[in-house]
């Protein structure tokens, strides 16, 4: 059970409703992208409820952050606890690549970005992975960029396809993605550029409540690029 894990000191901090009532208002708090898993199987209390979690750094030398769950869902516990134990496996190096400025400016990351605030917060949701799963998008037009360059060089006439294929999507118990196509001879750099594409996607595990475990799962995504007239 996931509360074995958890000490009954953090349990009794977190789920200490008098403590919520004296948490004032924190300057200096940066908003982290929100976490996302599926759940099988979906309890349907879990739907559109959002839980947050405040994390505190009180001292930069430490490697463990204080946490807080501010409102822990008043039937859910199991999940409640699964929220806890996310939170703690954070570590305080990794919080600034995981905030939503940081996100906002890959390109150009300012200097704020790269030092740790004192405090974060972090939005946990969990989804049904039968009516609520998202596949990747595609970047168009990088494809249509690198589509356009072997449509010179081959003999398709326009709306024939270039590429009709299945790509299969392969997610481990960790999140790892691997990525087969059902095409061994499409062009190297076609490839090259589906794969990346696809690997840049996060993809959202799958967590069995029942088991306490996630579970790996595949996912077929169909690829036609066509040559344009």
């Amino acid at each position: 059970m996931v509360v074995a894990m958890l000490s009954q000191d953090l349990l009794a901090q977190t789920f200490d409703s008098a403590q919520w009532t004296k948490l004032k208002p924190l300057r200096d708090t940066e908003q982290l992208v929100d976490n996302v898993e599926y759940l099988i199987p979906f309890p349907q209390d879990a739907a559109n409820y959002q839980w947050q979690v405040e994390i505190r750094i009180n001292d930069k030398n430490k490697k463990k952050p204080q946490i807080i769950l501010k409102n822990p869902h008043p039937e859910l516990m199991l999940l409640n606890q699964h929220v806890l134990k996310l939170a703690n496996a954070i570590q305080v190096e990794t919080l600034p690549q995981m905030s939503q400025l940081y996100e906002n400016k890959k390109t150009k990351i300012v200097e704020s970005v790269r030092q740790p605030y004192p405090h974060y917060l972090m939005n946990y949701r969990f989804l049904s992975g039968h009516d609520q799963f998202q596949p990747p998008k595609l970047d168009l037009q990088q494809l249509r960029y690198v589509t356009v360059q072997y449509c010179k060089l081959n003999t398709q006439k326009a709306d024939q396809p270039l590429v009709d294929l299945k790509a299969y999507i392969d997610v481990d118990q960790s999140g790892q993605v691997q990525v087969r196509l059902s095409d061994p001879d499409v062009a190297p750099r076609i490839k090259e550029v589906i794969e990346d594409m696809i690997k840049r996607h996060k993809f959202a595990r799958f967590y069995d409540i029942d088991k306490d475990q996630y579970q790996p799962y595949q996912y077929m995504m169909p690829i036609r690029l066509l040559c344009a007239s």
